[in-house]
């Protein structure tokens, strides 16, 4: 103890004074103003915070959100254009869009995310979806109601124009269940009763116009789990 500490010692109660506002006291309550700087990080008691102004330990937080790993990441870009001749109510593979992937862990998850960037149909008018597969199971799409066809993402328009043209975006969370190498894909759908030729990545009337549109289509899956 320095020679201003003994100075100061309460030798009755072991405690530097209070009243004095030089000292940080060991046990009693005290409110400390100014700014400290700590050379270590401090250790809290292993109690989580009640009031709003209370610190937070480190494993508090953690338990708050839950770490999350990403295992794997695979990509397929397809920016060519496509012309398809369907059948009613027929799917197709869209160019590149294809990604075999086995989970490293079963409890795994996949963050599935595709994007068609232009989609039009012939006859002047779309009736076109799309849908993530895995093997050769549509998934992540609408319930089955009757005749209705299932889609991920979908639109009708017939504006009697050859450059009437949409574009899809979906995502979703997907859990496979099995380290087992599955197949997923990126498809188009055909939702007319009858046959019709869809167009990727352009539009039906494709002249060399700055009206006229090329876009890219993209499948992405993101593996993460705990």
């Amino acid at each position: 103890m320095s020679p201003k500490d003994k100075e100061h010692f309460n030798w009755d109660s072991g405690h530097l004074p209070q009243s004095g506002g030089d000292y940080v006291d060991l046990s009693n309550a005290q409110t400390v103003g100014g700014v400290k700087t700590f050379t270590s990080i401090p250790v809290l008691p292993a109690s989580n915070p009640t009031a709003d102004n209370e610190a937070a330990r480190k494993a508090y937080i953690d338990g708050l959100i839950p770490p999350v790993k990403i295992v794997a990441v695979k990509s397929e870009v397809f920016t060519g254009t496509m012309a398809v001749s369907c059948d009613g109510y027929e799917d197709f593979a869209i160019t590149n869009l294809s990604i075999d992937h086995a989970l490293a862990n079963s409890a795994n998850k996949l963050l599935m995310l595709g994007q068609v960037g232009v989609v039009a149909g012939s006859n002047d008018n779309i009736q076109a979806g799309t849908c993530f597969m895995a093997g050769s199971t549509k998934i992540m799409i609408g319930d089955a109601r009757g005749s209705r066809s299932q889609v991920s993402a979908g639109g009708i328009a017939g504006y009697a124009a050859a450059f009437v043209s949409w574009g899809y975006h979906i995502s979703g969370v997907y859990e496979p269940g099995t380290t087992n190498s599955i197949t997923y894909s990126l498809r188009g759908i055909n939702i007319r009763s009858s046959a019709q030729t869809v167009y990727i990545n352009r539009t039906e009337d494709d002249r060399n116009a700055g009206t006229r549109m090329t876009g890219a289509c993209t499948f992405t899956i993101i593996e993460y789990g705990a």
